[in-house]
């Protein structure tokens, strides 16, 4: 594994692991809700559907040798983490079966930050999915591809079957900001000569920040509440909300082994790689922040972990431009038209707007 890559992946790690350990003290509100939990690891779970139930009850017997439902004093522990491509591994190269395609891109990697914060539990789970929307997390969310739950329904699962101590979320890349498609365009342009993408995007880009953050905040609060109706009360795990870098910059040329923008990969214009570090991620960083608080979540600001190793710098962490000789053109992930089978209370399942 290229070194820049466990670089990465461990200072991610330790930053995660920071926010466990403080999150106490870094809380960004008070609690959204009152707690509903009993505390005392004897609550009582509401029952889940008989899809879910069915897989709950499965992986309860590879866990334990028996489907049934133990006390929370008599579980494995454990840390979970839900959410995009920036933390389900995406780039590490090496990820669990049926992740890598042909059907299922969730390129979730057993070298995934979840699992090697250090933090004691016995067990970890990536329950993260590459391109993922909030729609794709939310109760009564959509299925990312045809053999994925709803990330929200494997929560209530992992939930049920071991003591979950934190709930790591990382969402919104993908919804209003379309954070990838932007970054595709900006790099067509300059392959083409068309001029930076900036001014294209700049006018509009706090509108989509907006448009994002009310359903960061749906799926934090869904996921309070898929923990609450497994009988956990709030302090009873850290439900942390993290924010994204920049992976790229302008300084590029202060690199003396920079190659060159083709060969390193920071195909782009310069006054796009300024916007986007100093403007258009800051304003998305403030956005996920605003999430975290309106929810009582733990804020984990790592917008600035690349500064100085973004992508053609001396010792990158980020990878850019590359060509996946073994699968040039991977199709399209899109959404697939089943519905979770789990709801809020009074509604029925639904695609996200």
């Amino acid at each position: 594994m290229p070194r820049r890559r466990r670089r990465l992946r461990h200072t991610l790690a330790a930053l995660v692991a920071s926010a466990a350990a403080l999150g106490g003290l870094q809380a960004t509100a008070p609690p959204a809700a009152a707690d509903t939990g009993t505390g005392t690891g004897t609550a009582v779970s509401a029952p889940l559907p008989a899809e879910l139930e069915h897989i709950r009850a499965a992986q309860a017997t590879a866990l334990y040798g028996s489907p049934a439902e133990r006390p929370f004093t008599e579980r494995k522990t454990s840390i979970v983490s839900l959410g995009d491509s920036e933390i389900s591994g995406e780039g590490i190269g090496t990820y669990e079966p049926g992740t890598n395609g042909p059907d299922n891109w969730c390129h979730r990697s057993p070298d995934a930050a979840i699992h090697r914060t250090g933090i004691g539990t016995d067990t970890t789970y990536n329950l993260a999915c590459s391109g993922a929307r909030t729609g794709h997390i939310v109760i009564g969310g959509t299925k990312q591809h045809a053999d994925e739950l709803v990330q929200s329904d494997h929560l209530a699962i992992k939930a049920r079957n071991t003591t979950v101590k934190m709930v790591l979320l990382v969402a919104g890349a993908n919804d209003d900001l379309r954070f990838g498609s932007v970054m595709t365009d900006c790099v067509t342009r300059w392959f083409l000569l068309k001029g930076a993408c900036e001014p294209g995007y700049a006018p509009g880009w706090q509108a989509r920040v907006d448009g994002l953050r009310p359903k960061v905040e749906q799926a934090a609060r869904d996921l309070r509440t898929v923990m609450r109706e497994a009988g956990y009360a709030d302090t009873d795990y850290k439900l942390v909300v993290m924010g994204y870098p920049s992976p790229i910059g302008p300084d590029v040329y202060d690199n003396p082994r920079f190659k060159g923008k083709l060969l390193g990969g920071c195909t782009g214009y310069d006054s796009d790689a300024a916007w986007g570090r100093n403007q258009a991620v800051p304003a998305f960083e403030r956005g996920i922040r605003e999430a975290a608080r309106n929810t009582g979540a733990v804020y984990l600001d790592n917008s600035r972990l690349f500064h100085g190793h973004e992508v053609c710098m001396d010792g990158a962490w980020a990878r850019g431009l590359y060509i996946d000789l073994f699968n040039p053109f991977p199709p399209t992930p899109t959404p697939c038209a089943s519905p979770s089978t789990r709801t809020r209370a009074g509604t029925p399942p639904s695609r996200p707007a």
